[in-house]
């Protein structure tokens, strides 16, 4: 029974089927195109 309530639990706010293929291609491509960490500015640093 503990198997099924921690099953359900990771299951539960996932998209399904289609849909779900569709959101993984969608977060994929935004974090590809996103600017990465390294070159994200740090608020309150002074650069020089």
């Amino acid at each position: 029974m503990d198997a099924i309530l921690k099953l359900h639990e990771q299951i539960g706010n996932e998209k399904l089927g289609v849909n779900r293929a569709k959101i993984i291609k969608e977060v994929e491509a935004a974090a590809l195109a996103s600017l990465p960490t390294h070159q994200v500015p740090v608020f309150g640093s002074k650069a020089d």
